[in-house]
């Protein structure tokens, strides 16, 4: 086993547990804001101080955010391309952070991820059909 085999099989473990933890952040902005608001309490100020719609789709971009970098490193460390796994990336990005912006009331958010996605989709999209 090569070295390089050897040090990619030890980052997938963690790269599910970033995309994980990313959907989860997601989760949490979208469906219980109160476990934020807690979190956010024990962490942050002495003073609590409710993060409101602001805080949530911020939690909603973050989550977004360690979910697609994490599907990315779980594929990539597979053995999967880097286009691809590039690709897949950004698509649970866009996916997961959208659909948390939408959620919370920040329509705008997604509309300005899907112009982004389709800056990428001529770039990466051929590495899609590849498979490289």
């Amino acid at each position: 086993m090569s070295q390089s085999t050897v040090s990619f099989s030890r980052l997938t473990p963690l790269a599910i547990l970033l995309a994980v933890l990313g959907v989860a952040f997601a989760v949490l902005a979208v469906a219980f804001p109160s476990v934020l608001d807690v979190v956010y309490k024990t962490l942050g100020p002495s003073e609590h101080i409710s993060l409101g719609a602001d805080g949530r789709v911020g939690a909603g971009i973050y989550g977004g955010f360690m979910a697609g970098w994490g599907v990315q490193m779980t594929l990539f460390a597979r053995g999967v391309g880097f286009g691809r796994a590039s690709a897949l990336g950004l698509i649970a990005w866009w996916v997961v952070d959208s659909t948390t912006s939408i959620l919370t009331g920040y329509p705008y958010n997604a509309l300005s991820n899907t112009l982004c996605l389709l800056v990428f989709v001529p770039a990466l999209g051929g590495h899609l059909r590849r498979g490289t």
